[in-house]
C-alpha cells in the first residue's frame, strides 16, 4: 500500500482549518446575534420612550409623574436617548411652570417631580444637551444637590427656592429672581447673574452647622455692568412745597409725582422704588448695588451726612446711586438736600 509521511501534515492542516471554520461561523452567528439583540433593544427603547411621552400628556397628575420616572429609567438604560430625555424634560418644566403663573409657595408636584429627576441625572452623558428652564416658575423648588452647571436659566423665577451644595458653575442666570433662596455650598463659579435679584438670599455666612468654610463666592460670580443712563447733581427743598425727583432720568418734579419725594425730615421712595443705605463712604458700583440687602422705602435725615451712599431700585426696575453732598441743616425750616445721583441702564 502506497505510504506517504505527509498525510499526518494534511490530516492535521485540515483539521486546524475546520476549526478556524468553526470558530469563524460561530463568531459570525453571535455577532448576527448580538446585531438582532441590539435591533431588539432598541426597539423596546423607543417603544417605552414613546409610552413615557405619552403618559406626559395625560391630565392625571400621578399618570404624568409616572412618565417621569420611566423617563428617568430610561435615560439610565439608554445613553443614546439621554441627551433627547434631558431636552423633553426641560420642555415640560417650562410647560407646566411659566413664570406668569407664579403664584403658589412651591411648583406643583410633578413639575417638582421633573426638577428632581433633572437634577440627579448623571451629567456626564449630557452631550449637547443642557437643562433649559428659561422663563419658569420655581419658586420654593427643591434643588439640593442638582446638577445645573451651564444650564440656561434666563428669568426663571427662584424665590425661596433651596439650592443647598447644587452645582450651577457658568449657568445662565441674567435676571433671575433669587429673593430668600438657599445658597449654601452653591457652586456659583462663572455663572452669569447680570441683573438678577439676590435681595434676602441665604447665601451662608455661617451655615447651620456653624461652617463658616461653605458659602457662595460672591466675587467669583460673572456679572456685568451695564452703562451709565444718567448722572446730574439734584437739589431737593422741603419748603415751600415737598420736593421730588424721577430717579430714572433725574428730572425734578414739584408736585409730590416723582419716585423719590423729600419732606421736612427725610426722604421716601414711591410707585415700587426703594432705598438701601451703603456702609462707608466708597460710592458703591452697579454690582454692590445689584447685592445690597435691607431695602427700604423711607430714610431720615438722621441717618446720613455728607459722602453717604444710597443704592436706590427706581420705579422702572434699575438700579441708581445717590450720594450725598449737603444734608440739610434745618429741614423744617427750608434746608435742601443735595446729592449726585446716577442711574445705570436697564438690558
Amino acid at each position: 500500500m502506497f505510504s506517504w509521511d505527509g498525510w499526518l501534515k494534511v490530516t492535521a492542516l485540515l483539521t486546524s482549518l475546520a476549526t478556524v471554520a468553526a470558530l469563524w461561523f460561530t463568531a459570525e452567528s453571535l455577532r448576527a446575534t448580538r446585531g438582532q439583540l441590539g435591533l431588539i433593544e432598541q426597539g423596546q427603547y423607543t417603544d417605552r420612550f414613546g409610552k413615557a411621552v405619552e403618559q406626559l400628556g395625560s391630565d392625571k397628575p400621578a399618570i404624568r409623574m409616572g412618565g417621569l420616572y420611566a423617563l428617568e429609567r430610561l435615560a439610565r438604560d439608554s445613553a443614546r436617548d439621554h441627551a433627547t430625555i434631558v431636552e423633553v424634560l426641560s420642555a415640560y418644566v417650562r410647560e407646566h411652570a411659566p413664570r406668569d403663573t407664579c403664584r403658589g409657595p412651591r411648583p406643583a408636584a410633578d413639575v417638582q417631580t421633573a426638577l428632581t429627576v433633572l437634577g440627579r441625572r448623571d451629567a456626564g452623558r449630557d452631550q449637547y444637551a443642557r437643562i433649559d428652564w428659561r422663563g419658569a416658575c420655581l419658586a420654593g423648588a427643591e434643588l439640593s444637590q442638582a446638577h445645573l452647571g451651564q444650564a440656561r436659566l434666563d428669568g426663571v423665577n427662584l424665590r425661596d427656592a433651596v439650592l443647598r451644595g447644587a452645582n450651577l458653575t457658568g449657568a445662565q442666570l441674567r435676571d433671575a429672581d433669587l429673593t430668600n433662596a438657599y445658597l449654601v455650598g452653591t457652586n456659583l463659579r462663572g455663572a452669569d447673574l447680570h441683573q438678577s435679584r439676590l435681595a434676602g438670599a441665604f447665601v451662608g455666612v455661617r451655615g447651620p452647622i456653624g461652617n463658616a468654610d461653605n458659602t457662595v463666592r460672591l466675587h467669583e460670580i460673572r456679572t456685568q455692568s451695564p452703562p451709565v443712563a444718567e448722572q446730574r447733581t439734584v437739589g431737593l427743598a422741603a419748603l415751600p412745597t415737598e420736593d421730588s425727583v424721577w430717579m430714572d432720568y433725574w428730572r425734578q418734579q414739584h408736585d409730590r409725582s416723582g419716585d423719590l419725594n423729600m419732606d421736612q425730615t427725610g426722604i421716601s421712595a414711591a410707585l415700587g422704588a426703594q432705598f438701601a443705605v451703603m456702609p462707608g463712604t466708597d460710592p458703591p458700583d452697579w454690582e454692590r448695588c445689584r447685592l445690597a440687602q435691607n431695602w427700604v422705602t423711607r430714610v431720615e435725615f438722621a441717618e446720613l451726612r455728607t459722602g453717604s451712599n444710597l443704592c436706590a431700585r427706581t420705579r422702572e426696575g434699575r438700579l441708581a446711586r445717590l450720594t450725598v453732598v449737603k444734608v440739610p441743616p434745618s429741614p423744617i425750616t427750608g434746608g435742601t438736600f443735595l446729592f449726585s445721583g446716577l442711574t445705570w441702564q436697564r438690558d
